[in-house]
């Protein structure tokens, strides 16, 4: 059978038939003659209307044309016009045909593209650059800190904490196995870090703490390092200052 025959005769008769959404009660959709995955654009020559099932149809066909890579393009296409949505007609009874040939067609079994994905995520990984990743940091630190945080001054209602900590609680799913940890680990764990201390963390955490400008209830305002030691060593809860309550308010550098 000449599939690209009947694909060509489908598109010349809907060009012909001139229907658009404005000069007909039918509904349609607009398909690319040329898929946009195969290099087409959006230009008016390269866009037709369709009914819903010549649109099914076209992708079909196209599925049925083309070869090597192209086909496995066409076959997600095809796939993904046998899903049923709000908006748009589908036939799904063909879906199951659609999802074996977009299986069996997908480029990511390929040893040759799976090797292309691994070196891009490892070698040519713009996160692994040093520049860009810390320039990516810098660009997000303090975004979502104080009144920036979408959700500052406000909580969650009783009954969703409810809902959190109740029945949608990750303890409650079935198949959960509660950690239970022996004595005798206990007691390894806790003889092994006795007396174990880390300067050189403790050392790092503070260089490279963040500076934050403190406003008291007396309305006294100055500048420190550390947040929490500072709160510690005034006997302050640090909640009330990272939440603005009881008077403080804290803004970080």
């Amino acid at each position: 059978m000449n599939y690209q025959k009947i694909y060509d005769s489908l598109i010349i008769k809907a060009q012909l038939r001139d229907w658009t959404r404005k000069n007909t009660d039918t509904y349609l959709e607009r398909h690319h003659i040329i898929p946009r995955s195969l290099g087409g654009d959006d230009d008016k020559d390269n866009l037709v209307f369709l009914t819903a099932r010549e649109h099914f149809l076209a992708h079909w066909l196209l599925f049925k044309i083309k070869i090597g890579h192209e086909k496995s393009k066409m076959a997600n296409a095809w796939f993904r016009m046998c899903q049923q949505n709000n908006f748009q007609i589908r036939y799904s009874k063909h879906y199951e045909k659609a999802r074996i040939a977009f299986s069996n067609h997908n480029p990511f079994k390929e040893k040759e593209i799976i090797d292309i994905v691994k070196d891009r995520m490892t070698k040519n990984n713009p996160m692994k650059n040093s520049e860009i990743s810390s320039k990516v940091s810098k660009k997000l630190k303090g975004l979502m800190v104080g009144e920036k945080n979408g959700f500052y001054g406000k909580k969650h209602k009783d009954e969703t904490l409810k809902k959190i900590s109740g029945e949608n609680h990750y303890t409650k799913k079935e198949g959960y196995i509660p950690l239970t940890i022996s004595e005798e680990h206990k007691e390894a764990i806790s003889k092994a870090n006795k007396g174990r201390k880390r300067k050189d963390l403790s050392q790092r955490n503070k260089q490279n703490s963040s500076d934050w400008i403190v406003s008291t209830p007396e309305g006294n305002t100055f500048k420190i390092k550390n947040l929490n030691q500072w709160a510690k060593e005034n006997q302050i809860n640090p909640f009330w200052l990272y939440r603005n309550l009881c008077g403080y308010k804290v803004i970080k550098i």
